[in-house]
């Protein structure tokens, strides 16, 4: 992870998260066409907004013009046991995800295009799970 703190929160449960508009990713998901599936759907993306791969996943997460909420969550249930190159793929998704729009460089985009939404973007996982997920972004 080059000496960057993980950006994901750890949680006991829904009841301690920021309100805004919330993704929940179900534990069931066990392949990449499910979590590309389960984030179309739940992110409320437009049709065909990103194609079935990392980098579509990744414009996707740093798309969100659609949502009017300020507050992005997306919460596990568990950490998804998925093959371990495609977890790979996810975690560092979603970590480079929530690190880019709190970067000063989004915050500057938002200021040259007004017509764009900014967001802050949270991704957590159950604190059981963390550890587990700082191994897979080392």
């Amino acid at each position: 992870m080059d000496g960057r703190k993980l950006p994901f929160c750890s949680s006991r449960g829904k009841d301690e998260l920021p309100e805004g508009f919330f993704l929940n990713v179900p534990a069931s998901l066990s392949s990449k066409q499910e979590i590309f599936d389960a984030y179309g759907v739940g992110l409320r993306a437009p049709e065909s907004y990103f194609g079935n791969n990392w980098d579509g996943f990744f414009d996707c997460l740093m798309g969100l013009s659609w949502i009017e909420e300020h507050t992005v969550v997306i919460f596990h249930e568990r950490a998804l046991r998925i093959g371990s190159m495609d977890q790979h793929h996810y975690i560092e998704c979603l970590s480079r995800a929530v690190n880019e729009w709190r970067s000063e460089e989004a915050k500057k985009k938002f200021e040259v295009f007004p017509h764009m939404r900014d967001h802050d973007l949270v991704v957590c996982f159950p604190e059981r799970d963390i550890s587990w997920i700082e191994q897979i972004l080392v």
